[in-house]
């Protein structure tokens, strides 16, 4: 008996380890190609290191490292440095095609804004996008619905879309062709409107918007379909699409690590005219871009991390001179991966007959739909990938439970044998 309980107990120690190492974070160190002694300039792209932004779907590219080589030789030697000026960052904002342009076709305008098109660009690995393309403002991208996504909302269904923002589809008219939304921050209605989606409304007709001041799209939805039945009203979006409303601008003589913003845009003596991104897309002399110089002078001294910004660094191999080898890395975490081995799976204890479980209450809600009309059960209610998750509860209070429970069960299988 003795030997049982304690198999029980080992059992559960390892299902504690088992969460324990779910919660763990890991540092990740993503690097880019390595340079040995080159001679001539040094251009590094997305094709070269994968922390650059690179939008995959669209093939495109933005950013760009550029070493102006002014060695007496033209060749970088261990213990050479980069003058002050002479190390250039540059992302240029690329146009791509959003998912309601690609579903809709160029223009598409349900207000001011046309939604078909907008520009994305990185900014040291991270994507923003870059308001009306220029480079000197820039908001995040939280939400772009794929072509295949969808979101089913009950009415009076609050939807948390994220920084605060979230819709409600608050009636849906008699008829069911007609569904009121609204728009909210922290709580509080920005916008709302009236949106048509009867048989005749155009694509146009069926798309919310919500602009800011410069008649830029903050938010929008099409609504695909409206279900107004017996027990109650659904609404069916797609394409919905949110950037960030705090815009990060951009100016002059910014400063970001060791790099100072030169302008935004390409100048004609630039050194690093011609050169061209991953994806394809080559540097002109006036193009828009974001152009940034070194602040500071860069020696490539043996086994050495430089900060160029942030937790990007160009790192130098541990050699002796002249032999030079380098490359940009930079750090980043990921939540949540596991660091401890897998625990080999423990043999099961006899467990008492499962209890069948109780149905939940559905409360159902109050419509003035005739009882004729088409019934809730009849609405598809697929579930959207790019919905929202809830937060995910922490680790290792599902253990302690589970704990208990296998306690529990072995005291009484082990009560009944004697």
């Amino acid at each position: 008996m003795i030997k049982k309980i304690t198999l029980v107990l080992v059992a559960a120690l390892l299902l504690v380890g088992v969460a324990s190492a779910a919660s763990a974070a890991t540092e990740l160190k993503i690097r880019s190609s390595v340079y040995s002694n080159p001679t001539g300039d040094v251009a590094i792209t997305a094709d070269d290191f994968a922390a650059f932004w690179y939008d995959v779907d669209d093939g495109k590219s933005s950013e760009l490292v550029y070493i102006d080589n002014n060695q007496g030789d033209n060749r970088l030697d261990l213990d050479d440095t980069i003058a002050k000026g002479d190390m250039y960052y540059v992302s240029k904002p690329q146009k791509v095609q959003s998912e309601i342009g690609k579903a809709f076709g160029a223009p598409f305008k349900p207000e001011d804004a046309d939604l078909a098109n907008y520009y994305k660009m990185g900014l040291f690995g991270d994507e923003y996008i870059a308001l009306d393309g220029n480079p000197d403002e820039l908001a995040k991208l939280l939400i772009e619905f794929g072509a295949s996504d969808k979101k089913t909302l009950s009415t009076g269904e609050e939807w948390e879309l994220g920084e605060g923002w979230s819709l409600v589809p608050q009636q849906i008219d008699l008829d069911g062709n007609k569904v009121w939304l609204q728009l909210k921050k922290n709580g509080v209605e920005v916008d709302s409107g009236i949106i048509d989606t009867s048989m005749g409304a155009t694509d146009e007709q069926k798309t919310y918007v919500y602009e800011d001041s410069d008649d830029r799209a903050i938010f929008y939805c099409y609504v695909d379909a409206v279900f107004r039945g017996v027990e109650s009203n659904i609404v069916q979006l797609k394409y919905v699409f949110l950037r960030s409303d705090n815009v990060l601008k951009i100016e002059s003589e910014d400063t970001f690590g060791n790099f100072d913003v030169a302008g935004f845009s390409v100048g004609a003596t630039d050194p690093f005219v011609g050169a061209t991104l991953a994806g394809g897309d080559t540097l002109a002399a006036g193009d828009k871009a974001l152009v940034m110089e070194s602040n500071t002078a860069i020696t490539l001294d043996a086994d050495d991390d430089d900060a160029l910004y942030g937790d990007v660094v160009i790192h130098t191999a541990d050699t002796t001179s002249p032999t030079l080898r380098f490359f940009l890395q930079k750090s980043v975490t990921v939540e949540g991966a596991p660091t401890a081995e897998e625990t080999p799976a423990v043999e099961e204890t006899p467990v008492a007959e499962e209890t069948p479980a109780v149905e939940e209450n559905v409360t159902e809600e109050n419509v003035t739909a005739p009882v004729n009309e088409t019934p809730a059960e009849e609405t598809p209610a697929e579930e959207t990938p790019a919905e929202t998750p809830a937060p995910t509860p922490t680790p290792g209070f599902e253990a302690l439970f589970a704990v208990a429970g296998l306690l529990a069960v072995s005291f009484l299988v082990l009560r009944r044998r004697h």
